[in-house]
């Protein structure tokens, strides 16, 4: 009986003190996990604190002097004095931003390479003209926007678009049309005008609105597409006049009809938005998201997209990614039916 007793009593002792070992690593585990969470918060702090680390890119997938060359340059400037280091531009016009985008995805994710592109991103995306998706690109913003443009030289014979595709039903392919890029929004643009009109044009690639400008007033091509600030100064100096707009409604800055005020129902916005690599850490997106976001209330910014013709369009970097999907499967849409032709 006597040992039994004892038995029993070791038994409960042994019990207890396993109880104590279990709780106690218990408590140790929990301890060490606020420990492990309050480093990560210091961590992820330190990332945002100390970006920049020196000068940031600014990839540009158009032509020095085009429209989103001087935006860039104009962000790149504002940009440094917020986040107090240099923000350079780096152009590279080929292949309708494919190279711009390319370089950005060699480059480490750490913020310190971002693109800004266009409306023809989506070209890239769901024309898979990239060996990438957007499982491997941050939308980090949407900017701003304008939309596409017809125009020609002020002694042109041409009035508007409308009078564009009536002579282009008589003479398929015989007028030639310069616009940035193959399968880039302003071919699609035209693309979309033909189908309306029943007129077919002759599509002649160029690297970024610019170029398209010089071309038709060097008379290399009877009219131009591209979003409309690229010929407002030549509009405003009397060297060129707009034939359209493809806007829903007439703009007060921008002397031109709309097409559907012509008879063409045709309407679609050039946007620029801003782009970094998937990996880049999530303080980071979000510091520069924040910083373009106090730029689009930024007076000096209000300004610049006025003067510009601009429309203030900010989307933070979920929204932007959420209409971004949208924005791809209408072009992939729109190149499965021009590839059925």
């Amino acid at each position: 009986m006597r040992r039994n007793r004892w038995y029993l009593f070791g038994m409960l002792a042994l019990i207890l003190v396993l109880s104590m070992t279990l709780f106690g690593c218990g408590g140790n585990s929990n301890k060490g996990d606020t420990s492990t969470d309050s480093s990560n918060q210091q961590e992820q702090s330190n990332v945002a604190d100390s970006y920049p680390k020196g000068p940031v890119t600014i990839l540009v997938p158009f032509a020095p002097g085009s429209t989103v060359d001087v935006t860039a340059r104009t962000l790149a400037e504002m940009l440094q004095k917020k986040l107090g280091q240099p923000f350079i531009v780096e152009n590279q016009e080929v292949a309708n931003g494919a190279e711009a985008l390319n370089t950005m995805m060699n480059k480490p994710a750490d913020g310190q390479t971002m693109l800004i592109h266009t409306r023809t991103f989506t070209f890239l995306i769901a024309g898979k003209q990239v060996p990438y998706t957007m499982d491997n690109i941050i939308p980090v913003v949407r900017l701003m926007g304008e939309p596409a443009a017809f125009f020609v030289k002020k002694d042109s014979p041409y009035k508007d678009m409308a009078d564009v595709m009536k002579a282009a039903q008589g003479k398929p392919g015989s007028i030639s049309i310069g616009g940035p890029g193959v399968k880039s929004i302003n071919q699609q643009v035209m693309m979309q005008v033909e189908k309306a009109t029943g007129g077919k044009l002759n599509w002649v690639p160029f690297d970024g609105g610019s170029k398209v400008v010089t071309a038709v007033l060097g008379g290399h091509v009877e009219l131009g597409s591209a979003a409309a600030s690229n010929a407002r100064s030549q509009v405003k100096a009397g060297e060129m006049r707009y034939l359209g707009i493809a806007a829903d409604t007439k703009l007060p800055d921008i002397d031109a009809t709309t097409l559907k005020e012509q008879g063409i129902d045709v309407s679609e916005t050039v946007w620029r938005g801003i782009f970094m690599k998937e990996g880049t850490p999530q303080e980071i997106v979000d510091k520069v998201a924040n910083a373009f976001e106090e730029i689009s209330q930024d007076q000096e910014w209000i300004d610049f997209c006025k003067k510009n013709g601009q429309e203030i369009l900010f989307l933070g970097s979920n929204e932007f990614s959420d209409y971004l999907t949208g924005e791809i499967d209408k072009t992939a849409k729109f190149l499965d039916e021009a590839a059925a032709q």
